[in-house]
């Protein structure tokens, strides 16, 4: 595969994180109060290192150094949102408006930053993110020098600088997310008898190791958009393909989605802010890059911050690191550690987790979030060969998430709203038996997506914005009318605004089902996560209060954008019913 280098780059990036009650993070990973953060396996190095060694280091584990600088920032634009139902259309030109506002802050903050600080002069190629409080720079070929890490040194001790992130990696590092062993790709009935739901009007992005085969037949007729670079030679890639026939194409779920294509390269912020430039409601990775695997890195932490500011929803495959030959670890892998990112899972077809689907983080957050049943898939145009990983899984909730978006276009100005919705209305799995403090089950999340019960459970789904500092205190009351004798799941999610210090930066809440005389019926407290999930049988019909408590003080001065929604089964019901 043939790349272009040799100039200049000036891109894209972004940042945001969150935290947990009684968690520890990674030793030597971050420390508190450290603004030069090195994302690399060798403890020995640290920002107190001689710069001649951490030079010489840092080119040992990869052929590019990239740094990542986090500028102060505390930009907290304000969406339009109408308090009437709106088109798509309608929708898609609010969310436009909110990233061109999003745009123009960033554009201008830091390229004078960049001036400022003298980062054209680095000898490195430059990214300037355009959606988020980033810049970036990449060293190629060992050509990271001493005096380069005393720059970044300084730049680090900058007052204008909230934190350094230096990383590296190889530029062929990226790994697809299947499984080794590669049924019709697995469609609920509610799409197939409800062909007016299939994405139209919503914009889907794969970002991969490569790009999509748009020669492949069932590409033919559909609306898609691949990424081509002057400066840089896309390679199409039967991963980044059947991918993109899961979500889309003439045979996905979401056959009428517009489809966006970009590969891959040496990091995030180029592929996410050109998927954002091109108008992407939903982006999908089914890949990893790195070996920095249950960890919350600055990859993550970009993702987070892109998603709170941009109104994009990101959904990422979990990992298959059950796998031996993937680490037998069963480490999410980043930046799919992201708090405000969709994980998936990997189940097969009765919900049972799968041996390979990754689990595992060394911080105190609930991942995956979800599920979805993705183990020996056909796919067309590939006969006799099977399929299946969280590639696909993670594919299959981007092709449900864009027909649920597509019946309620409050989803496409506040996507996180599905992080609550999704998990609320997924279908509880028979083999659920090791519960979280949060309430998601330690291997599948909330459960196995469910795309009926997503789009048909709008009147119970929520949106709200807590931009008060009421420790201690109820933030958001509903009274709602529950069925005795079923069961309900009720979920909180709110999207973090911190960044990857040790510091919490996340609004800790507590969720509350309580019976109308105030007794409580469950509840769900977990420390530093962003979300909550009660699941219990209702003992008698009638009134019951959901409360959200702000457990204590609010650590930011950002609102904090939340949701919550509920949804009733018959008791029984599971995924092997």
């Amino acid at each position: 595969m043939k790349k272009i280098f040799g100039y200049v780059s000036i891109v894209i990036s972004l940042l945001f994180i969150s935290d947990l009650r009684n968690h520890n993070f990674e030793k030597g990973i971050v420390s508190e109060n450290e603004k030069l953060v090195f994302e690399i396996s060798d403890s020995s190095i640290t920002a107190e290192s001689s710069s001649k060694k951490i030079a010489n280091s840092l080119t040992k584990f990869g052929d590019y150094v990239s740094v990542a600088i986090e500028l102060e920032d505390s930009f907290d634009g304000m969406i339009e949102e109408p308090d009437y139902p709106v088109s798509i259309e309608e929708a898609q030109e609010i969310v436009k408006r909110q990233r061109e506002m999003v745009k123009a802050h960033y554009t201008k903050e830091n390229g004078r930053l960049t001036k400022e600080l003298g980062l054209g002069f680095m000898e490195a190629d430059v990214e300037i993110s355009k959606y988020s409080n980033f810049v970036f720079l990449n060293y190629r070929n060992n050509s990271l020098s001493d005096y380069h890490v005393d720059q970044i040194k300084t730049i680090s001790n900058n007052n204008q600088v909230s934190k350094v992130y230096v990383r590296c990696n190889n530029t062929k590092n990226a790994r697809r997310e299947l499984y080794a062993l590669k049924s019709k790709i697995f469609v609920e009935p509610y799409v197939i008898d409800h062909p007016e739901f299939n994405g139209s009007g919503i914009s889907v992005g794969v970002l991969d190791v490569g790009i999509i085969d748009k020669n492949h037949p069932n590409f033919v007729g559909t609306d898609y958009l691949i990424r081509d670079e002057w400066w840089y030679w896309e390679t199409v890639d039967e991963h980044s393909t059947t991918v993109g026939l899961t979500i889309a194409g003439n045979t996905g779920i979401a056959p009428a989605a517009r489809l966006l294509s970009v590969e891959f390269f040496m990091s995030y912020s180029g592929p996410i802010e050109w998927l954002l430039d091109q108008g992407a409601n939903i982006i999908n990775i089914s890949m990893c890059n790195g070996s920095t695997h249950g960890v919350y890195t600055s990859d993550a932490a970009y993702l987070d911050y892109i998603i709170r500011n941009n109104s994009v929803l990101i959904v990422g495959s979990a990992g298959n690191r059950g796998d031996s030959r993937e680490g037998g670890d069963y480490k999410v892998t980043s930046p799919k550690t992201g708090f405000n990112v969709i994980t998936v899972g990997n189940t097969g077809a009765f919900g049972d987790p799968t041996l390979t689907t990754s689990y595992i983080t060394n911080f105190s957050i609930s991942k995956p979030n979800i599920s979805a049943p993705a183990e020996l898939l056909y796919l067309p145009g590939f006969p006799g060969v099977r399929f299946g990983g969280t590639s696909y899984a993670a594919a299959m909730v981007s092709g449900v998430s864009a027909l649920v978006m597509q019946s309620d276009s409050r989803y496409i100005i506040r996507p996180h709203i599905l992080g609550a919705l999704l998990a609320a209305t997924a279908t509880p799995s028979y083999f659920e038996t090791d519960f979280d403090s949060s309430g998601y089950e330690k291997k599948i999340g909330a459960g196995i997506i469910n795309c009926e019960f997503a789009i048909t459970n709008k009147t119970n789904t929520f949106c709200f914005y807590n931009n008060t500092n009421k420790q201690g205190e109820v933030v958001f009351n509903h009274r709602i009318y529950l069925t005795g004798g079923k069961r309900v799941k009720v979920v909180f999610y709110a999207l973090v605004n911190s960044d990857k210090s040790k510091t919490i930066k996340t609004t800790d809440y507590d969720l509350y089902l309580k019976h109308d005389n105030g007794q409580i019926l469950q509840l769900s407290c977990s420390s530093y996560n962003n979300s909550e999930l009660i699941n219990c049988i209702v003992p008698y019909s009638g009134y019951y209060q959901v409360e959200i408590v702000q457990y204590g003080s609010k650590k930011t001065d950002l609102r904090d954008f939340c949701a919550y929604s509920y949804y009733q089964f018959d008791p029984n019901f599971s995924s092997y019913s």
